[in-house]
């Protein structure tokens, strides 16, 4: 894809940034993306959500701090970055804007996040600097300062998650935060997952991979499948990684016999690991090296046939690719940030998260393989790592977000949202009378539902009074059916879907084609499902048949009579009910799709919008 550059404009906001003074234990993943931006010709700023706590914090004893970091698998801050500074680092631009929070898992406050959206506008100013484009990285708080820079910039906006899915409900108004976003990046398959059982599936979303440094590709000298029991880890040395269970896995296989295994890395588990060497008398089996730098570990790999990290909560490891990089055979943990990356005994081995007994049957496995099948394995993940390089994942990441962001200029899908905003900013109805009103209705609802017995549809759908409803009706959030109507079993609806008064649904009806019987006595046919989808409007006096389907967006024309399925977004109408024309234009029916797909909780912010008419 060919891209101009000329003023194209990137800002990144972001909680982990590398500067003069942040701990160097610190991810500096997303700096390896922004210092290759630059050099591919982007304009860049980076604004750094840096978080400190109050000073007491700093000043507990070390043994309370290494608790916090392994029972909550995070790593603290070792200092107080309190001071908002402006730096150059390889080339990008940052300001480092300091958050204070109460405590290492937990929100900003209001007037914390406040202050920190005027010093990003005061910096955006003085730099002149307009972004095409905003990208973040962790939701908290970037999510509500992008959305806030959103309304005053109209860039497109991009959030890559890297987990923590279920605490989006936790913050303030956090569907209409939801919303702002135009582009999903996921850090894993399974955080994908997570994201879009809250959310529904987002139009525009990718995988956000990690890229290594070029020099671990460099020098590499290919196996030859010989296999020496060498055996590595590079990690924090803490609960959700496991070390314990790799050295347990390890010894259950091998005991007295020759090996080694290398641990790389600090943490608070360091004592009871160094205790359990003992304990096995393995201390010249099993070295812990404490941190070495990044650059340090390269030999190490290359004397490591196997490289282990079987944890939980593993995002996205680089360290993976750093030691496929260098042929080591890998053992990542199964369903978590590898998943889609390695592929279980092609380029590596997946193990479920903290198994020791799983562990060491495929460390058996790797070790009853031939040369031959090592070597095509280590050879594999090479290949693999030369994909996810610095270069080459962070010109996919920016060509990704670019290319989707041209079609949003082009097919206006965020205007959906824009418009949706601007109705509610024109309609919401604040406090009081009306407050009272929507309750009531709520509560009128489910005296409704009750009455007629309906126990598969949403709280929040609607049905007047003097309708016939079978008891096995399923319906979805703000469907509605009108009085007078007649409605037979088997029947779904979706979501903000419109039935007038009176219109009927049946079918199964006596079956006449047995000459020599009544009607009347003759049974009648077996009755199909009918599907109505979301967003559909069927007139008053309409009959409809059973067993038919009617799709997302139809609209049925009054006194109809339909006897076979509606497309989406068709409008139809007679006796039979025929095509007339359709709903919108293709363009428009992505646009209308991509809100159908918000859930329901999005939805909500609208029912002040119902107060405008009455229920017919």
């Amino acid at each position: 894809m060919d891209l101009n550059f000329e003023s194209m404009k990137i800002l990144v906001l972001t909680s982990v940034y590398p500067g003069p003074d942040v701990p160097k234990g610190f991810t500096p993943v997303v700096h390896y993306f922004t210092k290759e931006w630059v050099r591919m010709g982007y304009e860049v700023r980076v604004i750094h959500c840096c978080t400190y706590f109050p000073a007491i914090y700093y000043k507990a004893p070390g043994w309370f701090r290494r608790i916090i970091q392994n029972k909550k698998g995070i790593a603290l801050p070792e200092k107080r970055l309190d001071k908002s500074i402006e730096y150059e680092h390889e080339g990008v631009k940052v300001l480092r804007i300091p958050m204070k929070k109460m405590k290492p898992i937990g929100h900003y406050s209001e007037g914390v996040l406040k202050k920190a959206c005027l010093k990003a506008k005061d910096f955006l100013m003085k730099e002149d600097f307009k972004p095409d484009y905003i990208i973040s990285h962790w939701v908290n708080p970037q999510l509500m300062l992008m959305s806030d820079l959103k309304q005053e910039t109209k860039a497109v906006t991009t959030m890559v998650l890297h987990g923590d899915i279920p605490k989006l409900k936790t913050f303030k108004n956090w569907e209409r935060l939801v919303a702002d976003v135009d582009i999903w990046g996921y850090r894993s398959l399974g955080i994908k997952e997570s994201f879009e059982k809250v959310c529904g599936q987002p139009r525009y979303s990718f995988r956000c991979f990690s890229g290594i440094p070029e020099y671990y590709t460099h020098d590499v000298t290919p196996r030859d499948g010989s296999f020496h029991n060498r055996f590595v880890q590079v990690g924090i040395l803490m609960d959700r990684k496991y070390p314990d269970k790799t050295i347990e896995a390890v010894a259950s296989v091998y005991g007295k016999d020759d090996y080694m295994l290398t641990l790389v890395g600090e943490g608070a588990m360091r004592e009871s690991l160094e205790a359990k060497v003992k304990e096995l008398d393995a201390t010249d089996k099993i070295r812990l090296t404490g941190r070495i730098p990044r650059q340090e570990i390269i030999p190490i790999f290359d004397k490591s046939d196997v490289f282990i990290l079987i944890s939980r909560g593993e995002v996205f490891g680089l360290v993976y690719i750093e030691a496929m990089s260098r042929g080591c055979i890998v053992i990542a943990s199964k369903g978590e940030g590898m998943e889609g990356v390695i592929e279980h005994g092609v380029n590596g081995y997946l193990c479920e998260a903290g198994n020791a007994e799983e562990l060491a049957n495929i460390i058996r496995q790797i070790q009853a393989l031939s040369d031959d099948e090592r070597k095509r394995i280590s050879d594999a993940a090479i290949t693999t790592s030369l994909k996810l390089t610095d270069v080459a994942v962070a010109k996919d990441y920016i060509e990704t977000v670019v290319e989707y962001g041209h079609e949003i200029a082009n097919d206006g899908a965020s205007d959906v949202r824009n418009r949706h905003a601007m109705l509610l900013s024109n309609n919401e109805l604040a406090g009081g009378k009306s407050r009272i009103v929507l309750i009531a209705r709520r509560l009128k609802w489910l005296y409704n539902q009750r009455r007629y017995h309906l126990k598969n549809v949403s709280k929040k759908f609607m049905v007047a009074a003097g309708s016939t409803i079978s008891r096995d009706i399923e319906a979805g959030a703000y469907s509605f059916i009108g009085p007078g109507s007649s409605i037979y079993p088997k029947v779904h609806i979706g979501k903000l879907t419109m039935l007038a008064g009176k219109v009927t649904i049946v079918g199964g009806d006596h079956n006449y084609r047995k000459p020599g019987v009544p009607t009347v006595f003759s049974g009648r046919d077996k009755l199909e499902p009918t599907y109505i989808g979301d967003d559909v409007w069927i007139g008053t006096h309409t009959i409809i048949m059973t067993g038919v389907r009617i799709g997302n967006g139809a609209i049925v024309a009054a006194g109809s009579v339909v006897t076979k399925d509606v497309e989406p977004y068709t409008i139809v109408g007679g006796v039979p009910a025929k095509f007339i024309k359709m709903r919108f234009t293709e363009d428009e029916i992505k646009q209308h799709e991509q809100m159908l797909k918000m859930p329901e909780s999005y939805f909500e912010r609208f029912e002040p919008l119902l107060l405008r008419g009455s229920e017919k």
